[in-house]
């Protein structure tokens, strides 16, 4: 029989713990092989996350950069259908062939080499579109449309190379037109139309022994249907306009122009805010005169009689005037007062068969286009009717209903102060920038050798 002390019966206990403890902490090899495993598995899971958040969000960016240098082609190709004169006649008839063709071929057209140049100066993951196509829509003369296709191909990848994922590609196609009232087939029709009522009468060109409209003085030629008179030479040419006062009879219709009822809601009405220069007593909840001239309204009017479209001329025009009436164009074109350089858009125009440019004002409301020369559009753009001239009436008393015979585009310059003071109206400084008659679908709705600044907007 074996005996052993406690000494070593101790020792042998921790002998044996410390035996059992070394075993417990070493992995065997197949465990080691596993965690080698993971590890690998984990990695290529992280890389391959790793290239598609990197490679996928320079695919999205590029997309990105391919669409706005799409749109901006776009814009600036539906632009030169507007500084090319196209629109207004200047090439010829914008239906003839010759004229579409000299604008729009898909390679050599005036608006094609303006997309590809506006194009080629954006820049897609860092280089410029690998090709630019175009194509132009000018079924409807009035709307020229062009669409803009910006291709990227070959497009850098970094982790994607792993997976053999390289040379990706990017395209995008936008489309934009060129408004134009003047080349729309009849009945035309055109929004946001200012509640002034213009004499079918150029005073600029009236001669001085018989002011009463003669023929060579019609801004639409009632001979001809009322298509546009004198080949549409006063294009470009400034405009003052003076609103008849009720109770008075006018002795002279030249750069007159009645105040008007046109139909307007709360629900057509898109006014600026009462913040905006000049446009405190504005009141979009209840809309009356002062709203259909400083808000857009989208109630339109077409050629023909004013009674069938609820139109009158007004009978209480001049309690608004002024300063009401006049703080109403004020708030419209964004000036500050009376006067030039009031923080409105300004037009400027060297002479016929040039083209007219917009450059934008310190109060415009795109911040983008304050200051900026040469914008596309403008608030100070608007449409007024044009009547046939005859029978001058009281608006104090009585006007019968009138017949709309075309519509005018006028380029607001500025509103002068009144020359009687409280008892006068201001004068509302222009620009001719486009004159739509009321002639036959056939017949040739504009021309004219000056280009007009149109607006051009992206379309679907």
């Amino acid at each position: 029989m074996e005996y052993r002390t406690a000494a070593q019966s101790s020792g042998s206990s921790r002998w044996g713990r410390a035996r059992l403890t070394h075993s417990a902490n070493r992995p065997n090899a197949s465990e080691r092989g596993q965690t080698l495993l993971l590890v690998a598995i984990s990695l290529a899971v992280v890389v391959g996350m790793a290239a598609l958040a990197i490679d996928v969000t320079n695919l999205y960016l590029a997309r990105s950069q391919a669409e706005k240098a799409a749109d901006a082609a776009a814009l600036a190709g539906a632009k030169a259908f507007v500084r090319s004169s196209f629109t207004s006649g200047g090439l010829g008839s914008p239906l003839s062939e010759a004229a579409q063709s000299q604008v729009c071929n898909g390679g050599s057209g005036l608006a094609d080499r303006q997309a590809v140049a506006e194009a080629n100066q954006n820049k897609i993951a860092g280089a410029q579109p690998g090709s630019v196509a175009t194509s132009c829509n000018l079924a409807t003369p009035g709307n020229p449309r062009i669409a803009v296709t910006v291709t990227r191909d070959n497009l850098p990848t970094f982790f994607g190379r792993i997976f053999h994922r390289e040379g990706e590609l990017v395209r995008a196609t936008s489309r934009a037109e060129a408004y134009n009232p003047a080349g729309q087939p009849l009945p035309i029709s055109v929004g946001s139309v200012k509640p002034w009522l213009v004499s079918n009468c150029d005073a600029t060109n009236a001669a001085p022994a018989n002011p009463n409209c003669p023929g060579s003085a019609y801004f639409l030629d009632p001979s001809r249907n009322y298509a546009v008179a004198n080949s549409g030479n006063f294009i470009g040419q400034r405009i003052t306009l003076q609103q008849i006062l009720p109770g008075v009879v006018p002795l002279n219709l030249l750069n007159s122009y009645y105040m008007l009822n046109m139909p307007i809601s709360s629900a057509s009405a898109f006014c600026p805010a009462e913040s905006a220069p000049s446009c405190g007593p504005i009141d979009a909840g209840s809309p009356g005169y002062f709203e259909s001239v400083a808000c857009a309204n989208s109630v339109q009017l077409t050629c023909g009689p004013s009674d069938a479209q609820g139109v009158s001329v007004s009978l209480l025009g001049g309690i608004l005037s002024p300063p009401n009436a006049d703080r109403a164009v004020q708030c419209l074109i964004h000036a500050d007062d009376y006067g030039s350089n009031q923080g409105q858009d300004s037009f400027e125009f060297t002479g016929i068969g040039d083209p007219m440019t917009i450059d934008g004002g310190y109060n415009n409301p795109n911040p983008q286009l304050r200051s900026i020369d040469n914008i596309s559009r403008s608030d100070s753009v608007v449409t007024v009717p044009i009547w046939d001239g005859n029978g001058a009436c009281n608006p104090g008393v009585l006007c019968p209903p009138f017949k709309i015979v075309g519509f005018m585009q006028l380029g607001i310059l500025r509103v002068r102060r009144p020359a009687l003071g409280i008892l006068g109206s201001g004068r509302i400084d222009a620009r001719i920038l486009n004159v739509a008659g009321c002639g036959s679908a056939s017949g040739t709705a504009i021309s004219g050798g000056g280009g007009s600044p149109i607006p051009v907007r992206l379309v679907q």
